[in-house]
């Protein structure tokens, strides 16, 4: 790139035969692959999926601890700000989960763009039972995790972080749901253990995605 020139107001000057080479760079630069990282509204996403209405983006690593405090409410969290999945131990439907209310009320409000965002459709199966909710902010599935590289799954400085899908329902009525473990292992917890951290998952529309990587 040390044959182009770019003055104060941004525009670049490119010699005439390193034209199509520039292009080239940039048509491979724009690119988007799976399991790459970009920067959006303060936050590392992984690239997770590429659909024809958007780029599912998973965090890079769980909320922290202050996010959490500015997001639930404090009542529900753990010294380290970890939350419980369901307010009752019987519970482990997503629609229900205050870890749902409070990704698609403040912390969308609060630290993301809703006019960049696809609406997400998600299905919650356990046995013959099933729950659709519609998010634009979600947790990652059972299935998402499984299919994700070992990198991709940890999430730096938490023992434990929340899926969305169910794990069991014991026949005393306890809940569990899955999530991953500090080694990137699916595990499970049960719903309302305060130790889980929050990872989110959003999908961008394309044209938005492609913006943070141009």
């Amino acid at each position: 790139m040390e044959d182009y020139k770019i003055n104060l107001n941004g525009t670049i000057y490119i010699p005439e035969n390193k034209i199509e080479e520039y292009l080239e760079s940039k048509k491979e630069n724009s690119e988007i692959k799976l399991y790459d990282l970009v920067k959006y509204c303060g936050y590392e996403w992984y690239v997770i999926k590429i659909e024809e209405d958007g780029i599912v983006l998973s965090i890079k690593n769980v909320l922290p601890k202050e996010d959490m405090q500015e997001i639930f409410d404090n009542d529900l969290l753990d010294d380290d700000g970890d939350i419980p999945f369901s307010y009752q131990y019987d519970n482990f439907w997503w629609k229900d989960s205050p870890i749902r209310m409070g990704l698609n009320s403040e912390f969308l409000k609060r630290k993301l763009n809703r006019e960049d965002l696809v609406l997400m459709k998600s299905t919650v199966r356990y046995e013959d039972k099933s729950d659709t909710t519609f998010d634009y902010v979600r947790l990652l599935s059972k299935e998402e995790i499984e299919s994700l590289p070992e990198n991709v799954r940890i999430k730096r400085d938490r023992y434990f972080y929340w899926s969305f899908s169910p794990y069991v329902m014991y026949s005393y009525g306890y809940a569990y749901v899955f999530g991953v473990g500090s080694a990137g292992g699916l595990g499970n917890n049960g719903v309302d253990n305060a130790d889980g951290g929050v990872a989110p998952v959003i999908k961008l529309k394309t044209e938005v995605f492609q913006q943070l990587k141009d």
